[in-house]
């Protein structure tokens, strides 16, 4: 699926909206670039108590925790 909108973006967007983007150098999360930044964000947030396992995600906002 990725290449065929980065394909489309380069139909639509550099020839009939008139855009300059760098498609060769485009930010796609499926790059081991990108997984590799994922991993180590996730582990220095384990290591720092911010991450525990359980049974569910949960969505929760550290600043939003009343005392």
């Amino acid at each position: 699926m990725v290449d065929y909108y980065l394909e489309k973006w380069r139909e639509v967007g550099t020839r009939r909206l008139g855009l300059w983007l760098d498609l060769d150098k485009a930010y796609e999360t499926r790059k081991p670039y990108y997984i590799e930044h994922v991993w180590a964000f996730l582990k220095n947030a384990w290591e720092k108590g911010l991450l525990f396992e359980d049974y569910r995600v949960l969505p929760f906002c550290q600043g939003a925790r009343q005392p």
